[in-house]
């Protein structure tokens, strides 16, 4: 599946929610955004950040308090 269409498929979501759910008029979501969501489920989960970096097609993981990466 290309970009462009999650795209769209994302959009077209977000439209039919904001249908009934006026809180959500404007608000979009990028397929990168649903990676983030995993990523921070999958750790609040208690799931190894190996196992985490490996389901997001990470070659190795990368700890997001080390300033030096």
């Amino acid at each position: 599946m290309s970009n462009s269409t999650i795209w769209h498929r994302l959009r077209k979501c977000c439209t039919e929610l904001a249908k009934t759910q006026t809180e959500f008029v404007g608000t979009t979501f990028s397929a990168h955004e649903f990676r983030r969501i995993l990523a921070t489920d999958l750790l609040n989960s208690g799931q190894s950040i190996h196992i985490g970096a490996a389901l997001l097609g990470h070659l190795a993981p990368v700890d997001p308090c080390d300033s030096s990466a």
